[in-house]
Formats: C-alpha cells, structure tokens, sequence
C-alpha cells in the first residue's frame, strides 16, 4: 500500500527535446515535391495532370462559379483526375 501511495506522490518529469523545425516538415516537403513531379508526367493522352487543373474555371476571386467548375470537372477532366488520385500508388505514398 505504502509504494502506491508514494508512486502517486511523486512529480511527473518532463523533458523538452529541441528538433530542427526542417527535420519535421522534411516529409511533407518531401511528398509535395514528388507529387508535383507525379503531376507533371504526361499521361496516355498527351496531357499532365498539372495542365487540366490549371484548363478548370476559378473557384474563387472574380469571375468565379461553382457551377461551371464542377460542370467542366464532369465533362472533361472528371475521369482523368479521379484515376490520378485514386490511384493506389498515391495513397500508399
């Protein structure tokens, strides 16, 4: 009963360990640069990944629509870009 009681008792150590911020961020970095390269190989139709999400309409600022966004997402690039991004490679990465 006493060692419970004089476990309770004690204070708690804390330690604080100092890490470079670049180590931290160095996978998210590292995965954002491989995924700009992903996007910019050509795919089987001559165009990247890159050059159809720049071919959308703007989804924010003047001039902007939801509705034309989504419309052209549908007709053209829909299949193309849900392909890329579910693609098993990438959620492995």
């Amino acid at each position: 009963m006493e060692d419970k009681e004089s476990l309770q008792t004690k204070p708690t150590k804390f330690f604080n360990l100092s890490i470079k911020q670049e180590a931290v961020y160095q996978p998210t970095f590292k995965h954002r640069s491989w995924l700009e390269h992903r996007k910019e190989q050509e795919l089987e139709g001559g165009k990247s990944i890159a050059r159809i999400e720049t071919k959308l309409p703007l989804l924010h600022g003047p001039g902007a629509s939801i509705k034309a966004f989504v419309e052209q997402l549908q007709e053209k690039a829909g299949q193309q870009l849900e392909g890329f991004y579910g693609n098993v490679v990438l959620k492995k990465h």
